[in-house]
């Protein structure tokens, strides 16, 4: 019976979740922002940011990424993940999928403004070298056209639409928008990780600043 108090604290000890909060590289003046980080297979971690002189005029913006290693539980040199040439690269996402594919999204800022994003993802299965960027294997654009999202975003905003202040204003401009077909197809981009259901579904969480509000992207292919 003197073993149980002993017994209670070991596993009390073991399922405590452990916090630490630690500098992958010096404090800086540049803009640093909307990190994103996945544990490898092996137990290493490997973070994205995006870096650069500012988010919605620079276009030196690129995504930039870091290495943790569980072997000697110290941070890699930062190293470029992705640098579109005379384009702002933001808001970077990771997720590693149940065929233990690396997925890496992040939207091209076409015209300085969110609303111009275009969504682009890479896929790695050769991640976990201890040094530098994974080997990417395929890369594309995320074209997505929104489902009955003039005929929904109606439903939602037509009851303020004549209302006084902003709040009609927003409702009348954001119906506007949603009839645009342009508009609703290109300014979504990722703010966080996606998921793969047990049936193979991937969900993609998405947001844009033209509507303010956030659509769920859908792929069944496995891509």
């Amino acid at each position: 019976m003197r073993l149980l108090p002993l017994i209670l604290a070991l596993v009390s000890a073991v399922a405590a979740p452990l916090y630490k909060g630690e500098l992958i590289f010096p404090l800086e003046t540049w803009h640093n922002h909307s990190s994103s980080v996945v544990e490898l297979p092996n137990g290493d971690l490997l973070v994205c940011w995006f870096h650069g002189s500012g988010e919605r005029t620079a276009d030196d913006v690129k995504i930039e990424g870091a290495r943790w290693s569980k072997r000697t539980g110290k941070w890699s040199e930062r190293f470029t993940m992705a640098d579109t040439l005379g384009f702002p690269d933001t808001n970077p996402t990771m997720f590693i999928d149940s065929r233990q594919r690396l997925f890496f999204l992040w939207p091209v800022i076409i015209a300085h403004q969110w609303e111009t994003a275009l969504m682009k993802y890479r896929i790695s299965t050769d991640y976990q070298q201890a040094s530098g960027p994974p080997k990417w294997e395929h890369q594309d654009n995320i074209i997505l056209i929104p489902k009955d999202i003039a005929a929904k975003t109606r439903e939602v905003f037509e009851k303020d639409k004549g209302k006084e202040g902003r709040t009609g204003e927003y409702a009348t401009k954001i119906i506007e928008h949603a009839g645009d077909m342009y508009f609703s197809r290109m300014g979504w981009f990722t703010r966080t990780h996606p998921i793969q259901l047990a049936s193979g579904r991937i969900l993609v969480p998405m947001y844009s600043d033209g509507y303010s509000f956030g659509i769920m992207a859908i792929s069944d292919d496995g891509v």
